[in-house]
């Protein structure tokens, strides 16, 4: 079996000099695809398609899951300049937040994950939604590290370590 590729989304907002993580409640509507993590936290992934960037197929993957066809971020982490050496080629620098590659069930999967800023205000309008979330928790970094330490299992297995080490940096450091 092919790794699937795509892009994920570790969507952050900052609220009073704070900032805050997001996750939402995962839906699997087809039980073939991915029962192993339905009804778990998770942030926001999306396969790229033949012919798109991840960076597109992350901003498409926030508008289907949020219900907000017009999304855009405050901010993507980690994107840099277009590139080409003029023979018909393009490349776009990226500086992922990290890099993840599940290697068992519920399927081979690889991808990068950025940190998207978004507005304080902003909220997923999952009644427009594709369905594939129904409801999102914002967290504070050390409630959510301390969720991920002691109850493992209610997290999508591919965030996992993106959403902690997350947690961590800005414990640490913060993000600006």
């Amino acid at each position: 079996m092919q790794n699937i590729v795509g892009a994920v989304a570790l969507i952050v907002k900052k609220r009073g000099g704070t900032y805050l993580i997001m996750t939402q409640l995962r839906r699997v509507l087809n039980e073939s695809y991915d029962p192993l993590y339905d009804k778990t936290w998770e942030t926001m992934g999306e396969t790229a398609q033949e012919g798109e960037s991840v960076i597109d197929a992350l901003i498409r993957g926030c508008r289907e899951e949020f219900g907000i066809p017009d999304f855009t971020p405050k901010k993507i982490m980690g994107v840099g300049e277009e590139w080409t050496t003029g023979k018909k080629d393009k490349f776009i620098y990226l500086e992922p937040f990290c890099f993840v590659q599940s290697l068992g069930p519920p399927q081979p999967w690889i991808g990068p994950f950025f940190i998207v800023e978004v507005p304080e205000d902003f909220e997923p309008n999952y009644q427009r939604s594709d369905k594939e979330a129904t409801s999102c928790k914002w967290w504070l970094p050390a409630e959510l590290k301390k969720e991920i330490e002691e109850v493992p299992q209610s997290f999508m297995g591919f965030h996992v370590p993106a959403l902690y080490k997350l947690c961590l940096t800005i414990m640490e450091r913060g993000l600006d």
